[in-house]
């Protein structure tokens, strides 16, 4: 299936799952044109991961379940742990909160040391550590995103690019072998799109970018993407 297809039916952005895939998380195939291609088991991977992420399990937790370093158990135990001290460190805001509206508390007046040292205190027993470090498992973290690396125009102006480097090339041609490419100009031009249909997506399947991509600041993120899986390989 398409990115498009994929979101559409786990209901995860693609740039989630875009990150999961640089992650390591996600290893969907490619088809004959360079473009991915999701399995079925690609899907239920995700759903998996999905699940997980929202129940607040790391990344390097699924990384190490997903490597077999690690048993669903275990991890459900330690975030089991990690819910517990959130709760009890949540408990020390409640009373800060209370106690502030309990003494009529104004910003002008406040006196925050006391109430800081309350809640930076060491941990009591079942506590897990400062609350403010835990992230909120309501939705799937925001950090889990790759920044949005190329706009339609700049995508545009790369294809544009790519065309005027195969209709270089070919112009090239002519010229080594004795012709004048300026009596074949609309040739020429239809010879490049024809040509450029070919080895883009040649080119996407093998590098994951296009020469042009990289000038505008696209195909950085699908090279990168390739190498890190390669990478891990």
């Amino acid at each position: 299936m398409t990115s498009k297809e994929m979101e559409a039916r786990s209901g995860v952005p693609r740039a989630n799952i875009r990150y999961y895939e640089a992650e390591g998380l996600l290893a969907p195939a490619r088809s004959g044109n360079g473009y991915r291609d999701y399995s079925e088991e690609d899907l239920r991977t995700l759903e998996k991961i999905k699940l997980l992420r929202r129940l607040g399990v790391t990344i390097e937790a699924l990384r190490a379940l997903r490597d077999g370093r690690a048993e669903l158990s275990a991890v459900l135990d330690r975030r089991l742990a990690e819910v517990g001290g959130e709760q009890a460190a949540l408990g020390r805001v409640e009373r800060v909160c209370g106690d502030l509206r309990r003494t009529g508390a104004t910003f002008t007046g406040l006196d925050p040391g006391r109430y800081l040292a309350d809640l930076d205190a060491p941990a009591l027993p079942g506590e897990g550590g400062p609350w403010w470090e835990k992230a909120s498992a309501s939705a799937l973290p925001e950090t889990d995103r790759l920044p949005t690396v190329c706009s339609a125009s700049r995508r545009l102006f790369a294809r544009m690019f790519d065309e005027m480097l195969v209709r270089m090339l070919l112009v090239a041609g002519l010229c080594l072998l004795g012709y004048n490419p300026t009596r074949a100009a609309l040739a020429i031009s239809f010879a490049g799109v024809v040509l450029l249909g070919v080895l883009e997506p040649l080119s996407l399947h093998l590098w994951g970018t296009t020469p042009g991509r990289p000038c505008w600041g696209c195909g950085w993120l699908e090279w990168m993407e390739k190498t890190s899986h390669t990478a891990r390989a």
